[in-house]
């Protein structure tokens, strides 16, 4: 992992990811907890969240060009797809949770820039 205290990419901190996975599980539950979700709207919803996260910092940290064209790309491939009604809602979290697998999208975000943690 690369470590470097003044990356900034568009004003986002590498260290916010992490609040952001946190945040997101966060709101989901509470949004479960009062009802405003069901339990499946609360996966999908849970799914794109993190999804979202680690496609926004892989994209902004990543070190691939390919992969930096890769990003882009899925976010609107999702729009396009759903709008035509190619894919539903419940389909495209899981579809990008499965090309994130296949790329290895998932380990291009954990290996993204980060800053220290501490002493």
């Amino acid at each position: 992992m690369t470590t470097n205290t003044n990356v900034t990419r568009f004003g986002i901190r590498p260290e916010w990811r992490e609040p952001l996975y946190r945040g997101v599980t966060g709101l989901v539950a509470l949004l479960l907890a009062l009802a405003y979700l069901s339990k499946e709207e609360a996966a999908l919803w849970t799914q794109l969240g993190l999804a979202s996260v680690t496609l926004l910092f892989a994209a902004l940290f990543a070190t691939s060009t390919v992969r930096k064209l890769l990003y882009p790309l899925l976010v609107a491939a999702g729009g396009l797809l759903t709008w035509y009604g190619w894919v539903n809602a419940e389909q495209w979290p899981l579809i990008l949770a499965a090309t994130a697998q296949m790329f290895g999208l998932s380990t291009a975000a954990a290996k993204a820039v980060q800053a220290p943690t501490g002493p």
